[in-house]
């Protein structure tokens, strides 16, 4: 393979790296929470299309619970409102706009969900599934969506650590 085509190669790479980066999906970092606290965790939106609203179904483990959702400042500055039902361990939310604005492109933070682990929480994944959006011409968006862990800290677990120079080694 000559220079030019590992050049060539190795260009094509690239782009196709950044066009995965770039596509639209809803979704919440790993985090961690302690058994019997409660933790807020962002809600994100990266998309590459100005988007006006959004819909999606969030899916928690065993042990963790919905105690509520609000939309972000910039999300309310921009007049969208929300709405959520639970039903079933599932909680649908849909954030759209009543005024002008949308969502530029970009990765920002649209909502916050204050979850409360319960004493027994062990971790677990969540999910966001069945992810939609919509543009200002009002083309449907077929978003990603990803299961985030929640995990326990190994403080929150019990765990005692071994000072590796300790003469009980």
């Amino acid at each position: 393979m000559t220079m030019k085509h590992c050049l060539i190669f190795f260009l094509a790479l690239w782009v196709s790296l950044c066009a995965v980066a770039q596509r639209n999906r809803i979704y919440v970092d790993d985090f961690e929470v302690a058994p019997g606290s409660t933790v807020v965790v962002p809600v994100m939106l990266a998309n590459q299309d100005t988007t006006r609203g959004a819909q999606f179904n969030v899916t928690l483990p065993p042990g963790l619970r919905f105690v509520e959702m609000n939309l972000t400042k910039y999300a309310e500055r921009l007049k969208f409102v929300y709405n959520k039902t639970l039903k079933d361990g599932v909680c649908n939310v849909m954030i759209y706009q009543v005024g002008p604005a949308c969502f530029v492109p970009g990765d920002t933070a649209i909502a916050e969900i204050t979850l409360q682990a319960e004493d027994t929480f062990v971790g677990g994944g969540i999910t966001m599934w069945k992810c939609r959006g919509a543009t200002m011409d009002n083309r449907s968006i077929i978003m990603d969506g990803v299961t985030a862990v929640a995990s326990v800290p190994m403080k929150a677990q019990g765990s005692t650590f071994l000072d590796a120079g300790s003469a009980d080694n």
